[in-house]
């Protein structure tokens, strides 16, 4: 049975208690949010270089094993994260993160996607990888009204079920590809090369 991981990268408004894992760990501001939800920390890593210095103690206290990262560090602290993860036993991992200004950290995700076993998951967004195929159950995926893909390599794709259907080449990176959305039915996605599905509401 896969040993899972939630990492939360920053505050969030989410109920942490409804996923499922095995350990939990915070980096940045999601270790307040993992505490103040009533969740042991069973880690914490980061710079901490945007956390207050009240905060910050309070983490220290609460966390069964906190590692403070230099600020002149050559991985970013999802990657940390993920590693301390792995390194932990963790088969899979769900990561909690925020939608924010820096656009720059959309290629931080894709990494993290492509190297580890996980998924992304903000309040209003879910985004994760795909070898070759995927059926997105409908009432499962019902609050999410946007269906983006991502293409990594040149691709031939085929969608059925969504509103927008079709079967042919594309190019990688294409933006003909954001902003499908569900038709009331399951969608079927067949590709022959990996890519990143985009969930939003």
């Amino acid at each position: 049975m896969d040993k899972k991981a939630l990492i939360v990268l920053s505050k969030t408004n989410i109920d942490l208690k409804k996923f499922e894992f095995d350990m939990i760990i915070g980096v940045e501001s999601g270790c307040i949010s993992i505490i103040d939800q009533g969740l042991e920390l069973n880690h914490s890593i980061s710079d901490f270089d945007h956390v207050e210095p009240n905060d910050l103690e309070r983490i220290k206290k609460m966390s069964h094993n906190h590692i403070q990262l230099n600020k002149e560090k050559d991985v970013i602290d999802g990657w940390a994260s993920a590693e301390l993860a792995i390194k932990n036993g963790a088969d899979f991992i769900k990561f909690i993160f925020t939608n924010n200004n820096r656009i720059d950290m959309i290629f931080s995700i894709i990494d993290l996607l492509r190297n580890f076993n996980c998924e992304f998951e903000s309040e209003n967004s879910r985004v994760y990888f795909i070898k070759n195929s995927v059926t997105l159950n409908f009432n499962d995926h019902k609050q999410y009204r946007y269906v983006s893909i991502l293409l990594l390599s040149d691709s031939n794709l085929k969608i059925k079920g969504l509103r927008y259907e079709t079967d042919r080449y594309f190019k990688k990176f294409t933006s003909q590809l954001i902003s499908n959305s569900f038709n009331k039915c399951d969608g079927h996605i067949e590709c022959d090369r990996e890519f990143v599905i985009i969930l939003n509401k």
